[in-house]
């Protein structure tokens, strides 16, 4: 009965992974291949028996990068660490090249040492191709984007050019004051040209793991002293994040008059991450805590935290203002579970 079970289980399993385009496999320490489930047929082109105790775990992979693949998996191996969704090309039987995001645990024996691992492969390809299909779009966006943008700043300085020779010419008053709203006007666009540069940089790049140490150096050499404390966390954020940094900075130095530091400290909360910025100047005012982070709002570029909001929300991070007016701004930015670690000091 217990066979019939078993049996069962496995049947079901194998549904589960030719629906989900995946396939199991057992490797002994070396990498070679002990055991793959039959599901592996459909997606890498071999029968079972021509990879059990045949083929490497690396020979499936692309031969001009094939050393320094499995060079990388033998660093899994001595580290005896849990390998997540590592993404990597293979190739089929045919030789066609594909996807696959690879998960897998360490096997040990009684003695501590690696007998293997064990752990599955999905077939990711049509994700990656998707995913290329949408960057060249992009790509092409870009082009076509900055092209426009800079045919629009020429213009408007012929339009600048223009007004600089006519105001001399007029002695109106009133002409003179309509004048200097056609340049207002002007700045504008510019400034709004300037911001659509900006804006499209968003999420081009991947989101990579950075220190917060080093991402809040840059800023340490600013007009405020900065009291760093968040030794050993790292975040998975936009490359973008230096400029939320940038901003909030920028921030306390316009507005958080007579402010004399800023302290940015690492706070763990129920899985998160509170990265608590705070100066020393006026604060907010409770009525314009959500209105600062709106396209638009202020007296200079209106863009900063509302830009910064954008970059942080990419990897599901916010960032909210919970200071008390009075005592200072405070902002806190929330990493969820997932998207931070802890290490140690000196990793």
């Amino acid at each position: 009965r217990a066979e019939e079970e078993k049996e069962r289980n496995e049947y079901r399993f194998s549904l589960l992974a030719n629906q989900a385009r995946a396939y199991t496999w057992e490797v002994d320490a070396e990498g070679l291949f002990t055991s793959i489930g039959p599901e592996s047929e459909a997606i890498t082109g071999y029968m079972p028996d021509e990879i059990v105790g045949k083929l490497h775990f690396f020979d499936l992979h692309p031969e001009e990068n094939r050393e320094e693949f499995r060079r990388r998996i033998m660093e899994f191996f001595a580290r005896q660490e849990p390998i997540r969704e590592w993404e990597h090309s293979a190739i089929r039987k045919s030789g066609e090249l594909f996807w696959v995001s690879t998960n897998g645990i360490p096997v040990v024996d009684d003695s501590g040492c690696l007998s293997g691992y064990w752990g599955t492969d999905t077939d990711i390809t049509e994700r990656k191709l998707a995913e290329d299909a949408l960057r060249m779009a992009n790509k092409k966006l870009q082009i076509l984007s900055g092209i426009t943008r800079h045919d629009i700043q020429n213009k408007i300085m012929v339009l600048q050019a223009y007004l600089d020779l006519t105001r001399p010419e007029i002695d109106d008053p009133k002409l003179s004051q309509y004048l200097s709203e056609v340049e207002r006007a002007g700045s504008e666009i510019q400034r709004q040209i300037e911001f659509t540069r900006t804006y499209q940089e968003l999420g081009v790049e991947r989101a990579a793991w950075h220190a917060i140490d080093d991402l809040i150096s840059p800023i340490s050499s600013s007009q405020l002293p900065v009291k760093p404390d968040c030794i050993g966390y790292r975040v998975l954020v936009d490359p973008m994040i230096e400029r939320v940094l940038y901003n909030l900075m920028d921030n306390t130095i316009r507005h958080a008059k007579g402010a004399s530091r800023v302290e940015i400290r690492c706070e763990e909360r129920d899985g998160q991450l509170a990265i608590i910025w705070e100066d020393d100047g006026p604060g907010v005012p409770d009525e314009q805590k959500e209105w600062i982070f709106e396209r638009g709002f202020g007296k200079h570029t209106g863009f900063g935290l509302f830009l910064s909001r954008e970059i942080l929300a990419i990897t599901g991070i916010t960032i909210v203002e919970t200071g008390e007016y009075g005592e200072g701004a405070r902002f806190e930015i929330l990493v969820p579970e997932g998207a931070w670690q802890k290490r140690f000091a000196n990793s």
